[in-house]
């Protein structure tokens, strides 16, 4: 569970007011739903406007969810659909992509990422069905999730690529793209778990939109697998 945030501002002078006050607004509306403040954090003049956020919380021993616990014949969990972050972002950019869509949806997916919501629901959740959950956050797009978890593991994934949602949002936007950018989008900040099968079945019944994709198997490649493309993902080096 969180219990706070800190922020290290860099601002130029010419900032307004207002937008820095916009963006505290911001962490707060989010926080808020979680108990949490935004707690303290540094504030200095920059040629660049920089944030730099740091959370802290704290998790009990037996509860951490890590990426290496991963075992074989574990069913490969995410808890709601990928692309939508992405394709929010497109549209802020690109606004007459989104002229099949109606106002409503346009609005859903520039929420989904300027304002994602973090899965601190689906933990608890977890442990009323297992003692043993290996997974991650899909800042960094599905497909790097997916392989991270399996590298970490030593395990391979046979992935159902019928079982992979793609919201019709996405597809009326990006067209024979939407598989990528469910892929590769990022910023959807949904979990993916690996976690014994009959687990996984029981939290498709609790969290709305999840989805099985697939599952661990032996060796480091797999059907399904072996499409991704690891460097279309974001790296960080």
């Amino acid at each position: 569970m969180p219990w706070g945030v800190v922020i290290a501002v860099g601002l130029p002078p010419e900032t307004p007011v207002e937008w820095i006050t916009s963006v505290y607004q911001g962490f707060t509306d989010c926080l808020k739903q979680y108990g949490t403040a935004l707690v303290g954090g540094d504030t200095v003049r920059s040629t660049v406007i920089t944030l730099s956020v740091t959370a802290f919380g704290q998790v009990q021993r037996d509860r951490v969810i890590q990426r290496h616990t991963a075992q074989i014949g574990d069913a490969i969990l995410i808890t709601g659909p990928h692309g939508l972050s992405k394709a929010g972002l497109e549209l802020l950019l690109h606004p007459e992509l989104g002229e099949k869509l109606a106002s409503e949806s346009i609005d859903l997916l520039h929420k989904a990422h300027q304002r994602p919501q973090p899965r601190l629901d689906v933990p608890p959740s977890i442990w009323q069905f297992c003692d043993r959950a290996s997974g991650m956050d899909s800042s960094d797009g599905l497909a790097d999730a997916i392989d991270q978890i399996c590298k970490a593991s030593g395990v391979g994934a046979r992935l159902d690529w019928s079982a992979i949602p793609i919201p019709e949002s996405i597809e009326l936007i990006a067209g024979d793209r939407s598989i990528d950018w469910v892929l590769y989008g990022g910023e959807d900040f949904e979990l993916v778990l690996c976690l014994a099968p009959d687990a996984a079945r029981s939290l498709l019944n609790l969290i709305p939109n999840a989805a099985i994709i697939g599952e661990a198997i032996s060796g480091n490649s797999g059907e399904g697998f072996d499409r991704i493309d690891r460097f279309r993902s974001f790296q960080h080096f």
